[in-house]
């Protein structure tokens, strides 16, 4: 599947899951991730609020990192919404490659390790989350 450079523009260009959770209410729970200087020198940040079943219901992301950065943690939430965490949990690293790309379409190699990096936010959260559950 070739890579989807329109999808790649939206991502960057109007950034729509990017900010941060402020708040939740009783019912919910926040968790937040950060990953420093990424193998690129990248920055990530990573939060979620999830419902009392365990469902994630939103997400944002702030990151200090090019536009693979955004875009992949702009698909990463997309792939998050609605899912029951403890599957999450359960996404192997390719699991994860391929969901992204299934938004995405295929990265070039030299890009792929953009992958690593939302597997390893993922990791973070769901640590958490699950720590408390």
């Amino acid at each position: 599947m070739e890579f989807n450079k329109d999808k790649f523009s939206h991502f960057v260009m109007q950034r729509p899951y990017l900010g941060e959770i402020k708040e939740s209410n009783e019912n919910e729970k926040f968790f937040k991730y950060a990953l420093e200087k990424a193998g690129c020198g990248d920055s990530y940040e990573l939060s979620v609020k999830i419902d009392a079943s365990g469902k994630v219901i939103d997400a944002k992301y702030i990151t200090y990192g090019c536009g693979y950065a955004q875009a992949t943690c702009c698909a990463l939430i997309e792939t998050l919404l609605g899912q029951n965490i403890g599957e999450i949990a359960n996404w192997s690293e390719k699991e994860v490659e391929t969901k992204i790309e299934n938004i995405m379409g295929e990265y070039p190699v030299h890009k792929k390790a953009y992958m690593f990096f939302a597997k390893e936010l993922l990791d973070g959260i769901c640590k958490q989350a699950l720590e408390t559950a």
